[in-house]
């Protein structure tokens, strides 16, 4: 089963992609968002400016964090290992322009605004074959359940322009509550549509109207079963073999370790470390690190975080930008926790043809919470027993 380390590893990242984490936030009570936070501990940060001390930490991190124990004995035929994930979020944001035309002696406000808050919940729970001819070299079951809510207000004149699909679109964003749910087997991936959004898509899409369908595995994985690499780990590094190359050498890990931590001296985030109950390692930024990172993204000549900062100033102001990360392994090296959240509030306050000629003043603010939280999963997956009827939307094709 070492040919699915991989495998499992990049689906507990690929869970925490979705941004930046941030812990210790307290969210306002009214915002009703719990956001993840690192597990309690006496955090020590790491200096990684010396190099004794971040080579140190490298060893440390790679011998903590070994692939081939992180997610228990995968060679065990009685292995399996489970995950649960939960996100959640909240954006507000409003934006007015002030003084727009709108005929040619007639000027008026005109408001947009929105909120949506995100809830999930899922479950994932992988074992050792108990098929050998099967698709996947891996028994898989998981579950999602999630819920989108919110409001979004547009003036008139951006509806009218939207001619026929306007009353269509209106419908679907105004005080609208959505909730949707998705399994995984062995063979399919299943997902339950709600009924509101089934009834804008377009018959030849083939959505039945219960929303209740369904999508071989073997269409979305590309035959993965078969030319998923071994994989062996040892002191240079990751290994992979399959049938078609003997042998690839992978990155050395501690030098994969190390070009991380260049990259997050560079932006200005911080790494701490707990060794209570286990192992943790703790990653911190604010706004500093924002605009550094921006710095290097834009096209902009001679850019550097500073040059940035005075750019937003010119436009608003960001008075929230909190920003962490974890991922922790408990006393005997598994998997244990990882968690992602941010943090950020900003307002905008543009002047009149700051934007050009004839662009109008405008103000606005934005607020945005969002967490991801994995942690080990010790319970089962259950799924409906009523997946037989969901409606392969690829049998027509």
């Amino acid at each position: 089963m070492k040919k699915f380390i991989a495998i499992v590893a990049s689906a507990v990242l690929a869970m925490s992609a979705f941004s930046l984490v941030a812990c210790d936030i307290t969210p306002n009570d009214e915002d009703n968002v719990k956001l993840p936070s690192a597990p309690a501990g006496n955090y020590e940060e790491v200096d990684t400016s010396d190099p004794a001390k971040k080579e140190e930490f490298v060893e440390e991190v790679k011998q903590k964090f070994d692939i081939t124990k992180i997610f228990g004995d995968m060679t065990s035929e009685n292995w399996s290992f489970g995950l649960a994930a939960d996100i959640t979020a909240k954006a507000e944001a409003s934006i007015t322009g002030h003084n727009v035309q709108t005929g040619p002696d007639t000027t008026t406000d005109i408001t947009m605004s929105g909120n949506v808050t995100l809830n999930s919940s899922s479950k994932v729970k992988i074992s050792a074959a108990t098929d050998a001819e099967a698709l996947l070299p891996f028994d898989i079951l998981a579950s999602v359940d999630a819920n989108v809510k919110g409001n979004v207000n547009l003036p008139d004149m951006i509806y009218q322009s939207m001619g026929e699909q306007a009353s269509t679109i209106k419908s679907l964003i105004t005080d609208f509550d959505y909730t949707a749910k998705a399994y995984l087997d062995n063979e399919y991936l299943y997902a339950s549509i709600p009924t509101k959004i089934v009834s804008v898509i377009p018959e030849e899409a083939g959505i039945p109207a219960s929303g209740k369908i369904k999508v071989p595995l073997e269409m979305i994985s590309g035959g993965m079963g078969s030319d998923v690499p071994d994989i062996s780990y040892g002191e240079t590094g990751i290994k992979l073999t399959d049938d078609a190359v003997e042998e690839v050498p992978g990155m050395d890990v501690s030098s994969y370790v190390s070009t991380i931590l260049a990259m997050l001296e560079q932006y200005n985030v911080s790494v701490s470390v707990s060794t209570d109950n286990g192992y943790t390692v703790k990653l911190n930024a604010g706004l500093e690190s924002v605009y550094a990172l921006i710095a290097d993204l834009v096209p902009i000549e001679g850019a550097t975080a500073d040059t940035i900062a005075e750019l937003v100033a010119e436009y608003g102001k960001v008075s929230t930008c909190e920003i962490e990360a974890y991922i922790s392994i408990d006393a005997e090296g598994m998997f244990s926790g990882l968690g992602i959240a941010l943090n950020v509030a900003a307002t905008a306050n543009v002047k009149a043809g700051a934007l050009g000629e004839f662009a109008p003043a405008m103000t606005g603010s934005a607020k945005l919470k969002y967490g991801v939280s994995v942690s080990k999963y010790d319970g089962t997956v259950t799924l409906p027993s009523d997946l037989s009827s969901y409606v392969d939307v690829t049998a027509a094709e």
